[in-house]
């Protein structure tokens, strides 16, 4: 039940609650060009029925919508709170998320405990991978730019080694020449 303080509650995130599975339907529509697929919990590697992708056959958003959020996204990483998601030869598009919880003892929102997330995208604008980190009550410094943002940074690295995903952004790996003159 919303109350008097729902509308300017919720364009901040307060009210609305998503499960993680969720989270990462809804930025893999948006990495899909706005195709939702059927997500499945895959309980092994190697068997071939486990990786086979179940596509809705209904489009959630328009594929321009889509684009567009990815530019938000990527926008985000590169000018934003998602700076530390960053990955050296790729482009992240993602988002952070630093939300109070409800005490329900108290009925209200804590002013202690926090859930820190980061959920994004790998090649920005045009993704092979999302990853979603979630770090449910952090001690000490709760802000998702700085708890969860560099772990998402750690995981898609490694994640994109191994699937062997090109670098979009290769002039970041070249190491730049010295200028003339400079010592070593």
């Amino acid at each position: 039940k919303w109350s008097k303080r729902s509308l300017p509650t919720l364009s901040f995130g307060q009210e609305l609650f998503v499960t993680p599975l969720q989270t990462i339907g809804a930025y893999s529509a948006i990495a899909n060009g706005g195709t939702l697929l059927k997500p499945k919990i895959i309980k092994a590697i190697g068997d071939k029925e486990y990786n086979e992708v179940s596509v809705m056959r209904k489009h959630v958003i328009s594929e321009e919508t889509a684009y567009k959020v990815r530019q938000a996204l990527a926008g985000v990483v590169t000018d934003g709170t998602g700076k530390s998601a960053r990955i050296k030869g790729y482009s992240v598009g993602g988002k952070t998320g630093t939300a109070q919880k409800y005490d329900p003892k108290l009925k209200q929102y804590s002013k202690k405990k926090y859930m820190a997330s980061f959920c994004g995208m790998i090649p920005a604008m045009n993704p092979e991978v999302v990853i979603l980190v979630i770090y449910d009550e952090p001690v000490g410094d709760y802000y998702a730019a700085s708890v969860t943002a560099p772990v998402f940074s750690q995981i898609a690295e490694k994640t994109v080694k191994y699937l062997n995903i090109e670098p979009d952004k290769p002039e970041e790996l070249v190491e730049p020449a010295p200028k003339k003159g400079a010592k070593k």
